[in-house]
Formats: structure tokens, C-alpha cells, sequence
């Protein structure tokens, strides 16, 4: 859960992973950090979204030095959104990508396998 405020974002997660009808790991870590304001939290299959993490925290690193500064929020959640909708039938995986940027502001994306809202 992510909720935008006139201050800020708060994030929120559960703990628990499960694996099928049992809960496998009670203290999983599902938020995310991409860059220094840009945080994403996971849901679906760990292995999954945490490599979908991986890649954009690469890129968004790239990104930002490119740009010498902070990198777009929304970039971060267009790269999420590319590597889970091109993938669709074979990743199980929903993010929410959110954080601040000093092009936009505040932002929260959610992305899943349809796209991104």
C-alpha cells in the first residue's frame, strides 16, 4: 500500500512469504530500494520481483548519471512496467513504484501485468 500525502509517501508491506498453502519466510522484506527517493514494494513471486528490481535499479543508476542528479520516478516505473508487461505469461509479479523526483514531486505508480496506473 502506498499513500501520497502533502508531505510526502508512506509505504507500507506485509512481512510474510509464502510458498503455495504455507507461509515459508514471516520477515520477507518487500519494499525495495531503487535510488536514494525511489523505492518500489513487491508482490507476487520473490525470485521474480526481485530481479525485475535489480534490472531497474541498474538502469535507474545509469540514469542518473547521465542526468547528474536525482532520476525520474516515472522512469523507474516505465522500465518496471516494460520488463513485467513484455513478460507477462511467464512473470508473476505486481509493483508499486513511488518516491520523489524534483521534476514532479511526490509520485506512486502501481504496475502489473496489464500495465501501470
Amino acid at each position: 500500500m502506498a499513500i501520497k500525502y502533502k508531505d510526502g509517501v508512506l509505504l507500507g508491506a506485509d512481512s510474510r512469504s509464502s510458498n503455495d498453502m504455507y507461509i515459508g519466510d514471516r520477515v520477507s522484506d518487500k519494499l525495495e530500494p531503487i535510488h536514494h527517493r525511489i523505492y518500489c514494494q513487491r508482490s507476487g513471486t520473490s525470485s521474480h520481483t526481485q530481479m525485475i528490481a535489480k534490472y531497474v535499479r541498474m538502469y535507474v543508476d545509469m540514469q542518473a548519471n547521465e542526468l547528474g542528479g536525482f532520476p525520474p520516478v516515472e522512469s523507474a516505473a516505465h522500465v518496471m512496467r516494460q520488463i513485467i508487461y513484455s513478460n507477462a505469461g511467464s512473470l508473476s509479479a505486481s509493483m508499486i513504484c513511488s518516491g520523489w523526483d524534483p521534476y514532479k514531486g511526490y509520485q506512486i505508480y502501481s504496475v502489473n501485468q496489464t500495465g501501470f496506473h
